[in-house]
C-alpha cells in the first residue's frame, strides 16, 4: 500500500494515544476501524493521484490545440495571399547572394 509518511503519522497520531509513536494493544480498540480508515486513506491517495494524473493530461492537450492552432494560422497567413513585391524581392536574396564557405 502507497502512502505518504504524512499521512501515515496522522493515522498513528489518531490511533496513539499515548502519544510514544507505537501502537499498544489497549489503543487498537478497534482493529477494523484502523483498517478501515487505512483503507480509506489509500482510496484517496488513489484518487488524488489519479485526478492528477488526469489534471496534466488535459493540460497537455490544451497546449497541443494551441500551438496546433497558432501553426494552422500561420500557414494560412503565409500561404493564402498572393506574395508582395517585397516578399518576391526578399525570396530571390538568397540566390544573389549565397552563402561563402
Amino acid at each position: 500500500m502507497q502512502l505518504s509518511n504524512e499521512r501515515v503519522q496522522a493515522l498513528m497520531a489518531n490511533f496513539d494515544t499515548s502519544g510514544d509513536g507505537v501502537l499498544r494493544i489497549d489503543e487498537f480498540k478497534s482493529i477494523n476501524k484502523f483498517r478501515s480508515k487505512l483503507d480509506f486513506l489509500a482510496i484517496e491517495e488513489q484518487a488524488t493521484c489519479v485526478h492528477t494524473t488526469t489534471k496534466v493530461k488535459v493540460e497537455r492537450k490544451k497546449k497541443l490545440m494551441v500551438e496546433e492552432a497558432m501553426m494552422e494560422s500561420a500557414v494560412a497567413l503565409v500561404n493564402e495571399r498572393k506574395p508582395t513585391t517585397s516578399d518576391k524581392i526578399l525570396s530571390v536574396l538568397p540566390y544573389l547572394f549565397p552563402k561563402r564557405k
